[in-house]
């Protein structure tokens, strides 16, 4: 299997030229300051109106990280990604891997009611092997595909399967 290469992702057809400053994906740069708005509107919904049980902590957590690894990604990632270069999308693509943790981690002790204690330990323990081996592997090389991976899996293959778990379990909506 050949791993996509996303390292030089900068499309400078779009540029646009606010003075001496040249601000890249304009487009892709406010969508991602309007993502990191709502996830931040949603994390403060979280905190004031729902009760401090771990799962919505969590919840709480990954949206608020999900907000700073978004605004980051449209800064560094995509509005000056061309002048800054491929590392300074790090710092996007590590929050928002950290932010998926929080989700998993969310969904894991959700379901942690209808599993056993030592299962739901080693659960809690793949959960932050999986995430620095693929932090690692995107570090060591630098390529989004990793990051999209980790997001995938993540999504799908944690937190949905651990959910329909607990719904099929519980019967609980």
């Amino acid at each position: 299997m050949q791993i996509p290469d996303h390292t030089n992702t900068c499309n400078h057809d779009t540029d646009l030229p606010v003075g001496s400053l040249v601000i890249e994906e304009p487009v892709t740069v406010l969508t991602n300051i309007l993502l990191a708005s709502v996830c931040f509107w949603v994390y403060r919904r979280i905190k004031r109106e729902l009760s401090g049980h771990p799962v919505n902590r969590l919840y709480a957590r990954f949206f608020l990280v999900m907000s700073a690894a978004t605004l980051l990604g449209g800064i560094f990632g995509h509005a000056f990604c061309g002048t800054l270069g491929i590392a300074w999308k790090l710092p996007g693509w590590l929050l928002s891997m950290v932010a998926v943790m929080f989700a998993e981690r969310a969904s894991i002790v959700h379901t942690g009611q209808v599993l056993p204690s030592g299962l739901l330990a080693f659960f809690r323990w793949m959960n932050i092997a999986e995430l620095l081996v693929l932090v690692t592997l995107t570090l060591a090389s630098l390529n989004f595909f990793f990051v999209e991976f980790h997001a995938f899996y993540g999504f799908v293959g944690v937190v949905g399967v651990f959910e329909s778990w607990h719904l099929y379990k519980t019967g609980n909506k």
